[in-house]
């Protein structure tokens, strides 16, 4: 990645090195050694694929939020939420929920959908779908397994974003656009030839045929 340990000097002590340098400033307890380059390129490449100014502002919420200090763990979380927003928590979701019957009824569910937050609604088809969840008379029950199948979603949705904040950015820089069906390598393009066009190249083979004395 870099060519010499002076490339990889001068870029650690630059946005990266001057962030360490402050979060370790507000930890003072925090076993963290700025002149160790081999932990320093650990936690840079840890933390690389999250734009700067996402990983600045991931850092200095945690710094006002969090007595201790954050491990990487905390601080992809922290972009992610920056970058993704905050999940739902089930309460909240579940309140959704509820005012979404009370306005829209169980007639019209594509309205309620575009309502609710897609986690919500992932929640809700995990249950039965929009008409189940309607129809239900054991609003408890209803309640816990909403609460339930909501955790999981959002907990599957964290560690999905924090994984892949930068994973997907170079997922699709690798992907090349769909081609279309008809793409020849040599970018010479063919129409489908017209039913009048294959009709007479089928009567001159015919008559080919017949001069060889061979039936069609």
């Amino acid at each position: 990645m870099y060519e010499n340990n002076i490339d990889l000097e001068k870029k650690l002590r630059t946005e990266f090195a001057t962030l360490m340098a402050g979060l370790k400033s507000n930890y003072p307890n925090w076993q963290f050694d700025l002149q160790d380059k081999n932990m320093m390129l650990f936690w840079y490449e840890s933390l690389m694929d999250i734009p700067m100014q996402v990983l600045t502002a991931a850092v200095h919420k945690l710094i006002s939020q969090e007595e201790f200090y954050p491990n990487i763990a905390k601080i992809r979380k922290a972009a992610s939420e920056i970058i993704n927003g905050e999940p739902v928590d089930e309460t909240e979701a579940w309140g959704l929920v509820k005012k979404a019957i009370r306005n829209f009824g169980y007639a019209r569910a594509e309205e309620a959908y575009a309502s609710l937050p897609v986690e919500v609604v992932q929640a809700i088809q995990a249950m039965g779908g929009w008409l189940e969840i309607c129809s239900s008379e054991n609003d408890e029950a209803d309640r816990a397994h909403f609460y339930r199948t909501m955790k999981s979603i959002n907990k599957r949705q964290e560690l999905d974003n924090v994984v892949s904040i930068g994973l997907k950015n170079q997922i699709s820089l690798l992907q090349k656009p769909k081609e279309p069906i008809a793409y020849i390598p040599n970018e010479t393009r063919y129409e489908r030839a017209s039913d009048e066009s294959i009709n007479r190249g089928l009567e001159k083979v015919r008559s080919i045929l017949a001069s060889l004395g061979t039936g069609a």
